[in-house]
């Protein structure tokens, strides 16, 4: 809920009262806390980090695959000048991030994987770019397993692509619908889930 309020514009509070459930004062708790421009700036920047972090640490626990995956390490591969970021001290890692940051778009994670979009990646997006933002609202399987700026983490996305994946077989297998296009389809989207899969099962991109 206080994701919500946060990232959201209009009478959002109403929404979240009626869903709830709620009182008035409970839901204002939550919004009382809504957070400035300028602080929700900052909390975007360090999530971003945290995400960044954890890509490329390659923590055998927690596994990142998929096409930004590689793009978002080969830039810090750019910008580390080999250097491990474990290594870093404090004020390198600031200025690491900071030059990391000037190349984010945007990013936004989702039950599908992670849309993490870096500036010069912006129209390979496969949702539409319109006047320079990527409509990352729309992310669905068909869109996100074929895009330029998708990734998955084994522990936010494994068990909704197992689920993905039994229900792009039902339809690829399905004897009704065996002469439509969905088909076709359908295979090609298990292809990509199986393959991301893999990674995350080597523990690569």
């Amino acid at each position: 809920m206080a994701f919500a309020l946060r990232k959201f514009d209009g009478n959002v509070e109403e929404a979240i009262k009626q869903e709830f459930r709620h009182h008035g004062h409970h839901t204002q708790a939550y919004s009382r806390n809504k957070l400035n421009e300028e602080e929700s700036a900052l909390v975007r920047s360090e999530y971003a980090q945290e995400i960044i972090k954890r890509i490329l640490i390659n923590d055998p626990t927690d596994k990142w695959a998929g096409p930004s995956t590689k793009k978002i390490r080969g830039l810090a591969e750019k910008l580390l000048h080999g250097l491990n970021i474990e290594m870093l001290s404090l004020e390198e890692l600031a200025e690491f991030h900071q030059e990391i940051h000037e190349n984010i778009h945007s990013m936004l994670m989702h039950s599908y994987g992670l849309c993490f979009v870096l500036k010069d990646s912006i129209n390979l997006a496969k949702c539409g770019v319109k006047d320079s933002i990527v409509k990352t609202g729309s992310a669905n399987s068909k869109l996100c397993h074929g895009c330029a700026n998708f990734c998955v983490n084994n522990k936010s996305h494994e068990h909704n692509m197992a689920i993905n994946k039994r229900r792009w077989n039902a339809t690829a297998s399905s004897e009704f619908i065996q002469n439509f296009p969905i088909v076709a389809e359908a295979k090609s989207m298990v292809k990509h889930i199986e393959k991301l899969e893999a990674a995350l099962e080597a523990g690569n991109e």
